[in-house]
């Protein structure tokens, strides 16, 4: 249930430090075209095999929102308000493992909380009046 007028009032924490996948820094490219996406200066870090930017967050992020069609967003984007911390880091074999946490300043997340807690409430309300 995404509902991208929510998305256009947020403060975009989502697309401010985004770490793409190769495939997913290509999807942007052709969306952006390269003169904008090196003004938020792409970086390639060896470290994790992700793409990052710099400067300004997201290239595919306007005042109007993303360019991206949803479903070509990378999985960052697409899974937020979840997000994926690596807490540690196995140097030898480059195993890792990850935390995943709920980001609540997500309005797309507040609005499935609330309307949630309504259903809920509605079938607690129904499950009583059978009883």
């Amino acid at each position: 249930m995404y509902r991208p007028e929510l998305c256009s009032g947020c403060e975009k924490p989502c697309c401010t430090r985004p770490a793409l996948t190769t495939d997913e820094y290509v999807r942007v490219f052709e969306s952006v075209g390269n003169d904008r996406l090196q003004q938020h200066q792409p970086h390639f870090m060896e470290s994790t095999g992700m793409w990052m930017f710099k400067r300004g967050g997201c290239p595919a992020l306007t005042p109007n929102g993303c360019v991206l069609v949803y479903d070509d967003r990378p999985l960052v984007c697409r899974l937020f308000p979840w997000v994926s911390v690596a807490f540690y880091t196995d140097v030898e074999d480059g195993a890792r493992d990850e935390l995943v946490l709920l980001v609540g300043r997500c309005p797309q997340w507040r609005v499935f909380g609330e309307l949630y807690e309504q259903t809920k409430d509605e079938m607690n309300d129904s499950k009583k009046e059978t009883n």
